[in-house]
């Protein structure tokens, strides 16, 4: 892993300037990797790496690359090292060459077809002084981050946003388009970032920046072809195939291993799969589980779990190499953390609740000794998607009988499939969205968007994109899509996983995910939905493969784990700083043009609510309350205001 930087000029410029700059950015860029740094000067650009060792092959890195002119710089592991080097006939070299230098050798051979060949987390810059031209390009689902600013002069590229404000006449401030899609929970589609002048190279797009002209194109895409196979047996058998391979890819690691496991299926497949093979390797593997507090007795809603501490430890009982710890976070005002929270990731996290138990286990595993962190992260869009939109890929592939079978089978009590929910699944994606929004305030009139978001209206109405056809594009409400690969689709293209990645690193770990990995979602995506749902039994397939391999208990669970389920007592530990802060807010008036703090201070003065397990309270404080003083925060930290965010 490594954090990059560039600042290139379209004229020769004095030393003196790229050094400055390069000056000013270091402290920053340093956090993500503290264990080697080199640079280069040239005529026209400043090229600059930090490198953190997470595996064998890192400790080769030199960076950066060059040759006939071109400048390259790598961040991130590659998967298929085994594929490139027999197709870049490098194989007698194997173990000598470090992830970058392969994939320059690679870049060199295939040029702009290159991306589409790697498999694994990155992100890459090649710098063509010659022909004065910049590619810049991410994986697929955007694990590695790459922002970039460009004016008429210069083009300055860098693992994080936040320093590129260094340059000269960039602006210290936030994107108000892009703040806006964020507050309303709405995906990340174009190349704008959350700070104004900067934008983001998209996942699974390579750009490309020469003087006056600036293209990005998709280099990937999802297959369209459909497996079918004999037998359920053969399905499941290709499953554990595939999955297997996506985690073995993952484990290599310069220290020791270790992976966040709840009680779910999602990291409990990818411990049941890591264990064994690092066990057949002599290596341990550390299990950590985000528990409550000590003494925690605290009520949870129906259906959720509040504690995966025992759930957790059955599943890593099974292996004798993995050692299982519960981790859990004191009860203290959260404003102890947030701000440090902001500057770390960059950007205000989605979910602010989550990050204090998160940066405990990263902690934890730092001491530890730790290099790998596996996750399940992506599951629920991958190997344990489960959403009813499989009705409509049933029906628009005309399997009548499986349909029948499965809307009687989710009719049942259980399932909780009401005629009305059946209507919008079948009916819901072929409307219009303008005639869907019309039906959606019908079957849900006491719903309200603006309950979850504390956006000033004013900034809402002014910001909320230019027509009601752009909100379309973008803004579906809670629309079905046609089929359950459409659903997994559009999740997938809403991912960028960047900056939360990268935070990890200033741990000194990296962060895998094997539910991410890009060929088990193509091969996922090829599977016939019945694969996901059968009988009315959600993540049929998943069940399948871990019938011998995690508890009867966990596979038959329909309880979902809350996280942080202990978050009322820290936010009643927190109301004096959060009273104070929100004061301070006020009085500066910096973010009270996008976040309506009154209402915050009104949120405040109703606390506690009469029922502190109500999906109303979670979503006025834990959600609302929370997120909307993050943002807050965030705006003076793009801003540079003086204070704790900055």
């Amino acid at each position: 892993m490594s954090a990059i930087f560039g600042l290139l000029s379209w004229q020769e410029r004095d030393a003196g300037w790229y050094r400055d700059v390069l000056a000013r950015v270091s402290a920053s860029l340093a956090r993500y990797g503290g264990d080697g740094f080199e640079s280069r000067l040239t005529r026209r650009a400043i090229l600059a790496r930090w490198l953190l060792v997470i595996k064998q092959h890192d400790r080769r890195d030199r960076q950066p690359l060059t040759e006939n002119g071109c400048f390259f710089l790598f961040d991130g592991r590659l998967d298929n090292r085994d594929d490139l080097m027999a197709k870049l006939d490098l194989a007698d070299r194997g173990e000598s060459l470090a992830d970058s230098e392969l994939a320059f050798a690679a870049w060199v051979k295939w040029r702009e077809a290159m991306p589409a060949m790697l498999r694994g987390d990155f992100a890459f810059c090649c710098w063509d002084e010659q022909e004065r031209r910049l590619w810049m390009a991410r994986d697929v689902f955007g694990t590695r981050p790459l922002y970039f600013v460009r004016s008429s002069d210069f083009v300055g590229f860098s693992s994080q946003a936040k320093v590129l404000q260094s340059l000269p006449g960039v602006a210290r401030d936030v994107s108000e388009p892009e703040l806006c899609r964020f507050i309303n929970f709405l995906p990340e589609t174009g190349s704008g970032s959350l700070f104004r002048d900067i934008q983001r190279v998209r996942p699974g797009h390579l750009d490309c920046i020469e003087p006056g002209r600036f293209t990005s194109r998709q280099f990937f895409s999802f297959s369209n072809k459909r497996l079918r196979l004999s037998s359920a047996g053969e399905y499941v058998e290709a499953f554990d195939e595939v999955f297997g391979r996506a985690v073995e890819r993952r484990l290599d690691s310069f220290g020791g291993v270790c992976a966040q496991l709840s009680s779910g299926l999602d990291s409990g497949a990818v411990v049941a799969f890591a264990a064994p093979r690092l066990a057949d390797r002599g290596q341990n593997l550390i299990a950590y589980t985000a528990v409550p507090h000590p003494g925690f007795s605290g009520a949870v809603r129906d259906g959720r779990l509040a504690d995966e501490g025992a759930g957790a430890a059955s599943v890593a009982e099974r292996h004798a190499n993995v050692s299982h710890q519960r981790v859990h976070t004191d009860v203290a005002s959260p404003m102890a953390h947030f701000p440090d929270m902001v500057r770390q990731l960059g950007r205000p996290p989605l979910n602010p609740c989550n990050h204090g138990w998160f940066d405990a286990i990263c902690q934890r595993a730092s001491a530890a000794g730790m290099k790998v962190m596996l996750t399940g992260g992506m599951g629920n869009a991958t190997i344990s998607f489960s959403s009813w939109e499989i009705l409509g890929s049933l029906l628009y592939a005309g399997r009548w009988s499986t349909l029948v079978r499965e809307i009687r089978a989710g009719r049942r009590p259980k399932m909780q499939l009401p005629k009305t929910k059946l209507f919008e699944l079948l009916i819901g994606p072929l409307l219009p969205v303008p005639v869907w929004k019309r039906v959606e305030r019908r079957l849900y009139p006491n719903w309200n968007k603006t309950d979850y978001i504390a956006a000033r209206p004013s900034y809402l109405s002014e910001q909320y994109f230019e027509s009601a056809t752009a909100r379309s594009r973008v803004d579906r409400g809670w629309q079905p899509y046609l089929t359950h690969r459409a659903r997994v689709l559009a999740i997938l293209s809403s991912v960028d996983l960047g900056d939360y990645s990268a935070s990890v690193n200033q741990h000194g770990l990296e962060m895998r995910d094997p539910t991410g990995d890009l060929d088990l979602v193509e091969f996922l995506l090829s599977l016939p939905p019945d694969c996901f749902m059968r009988k009315g039994e959600r993540r049929w397939l998943l069940k399948k493969v871990l019938q011998t391999r995690l508890p009867a208990a966990t596979l038959a669970s329909d309880k979902r784990g809350l996280q942080a389920a202990d978050w009322p007592e820290s936010f009643a530990a927190g109301i004096q700083d959060f009273a104070a802060e929100l004061e301070r807010l006020r009085q500066n008036g910096v973010a009270n043009s996008y976040i309506d703090l009154d209402s915050l201070v009104q949120s405040l003065n109703r606390w506690p609510p009469p029922n502190l397990t109500s999906k109303s309270t979670d979503i006025e404080y834990r959600l609302r309350f929370l997120r909307g003083l993050v943002v807050a925060g965030f705006v003076e930290y793009a801003k540079d205001v003086p204070g704790p965010w900055c």
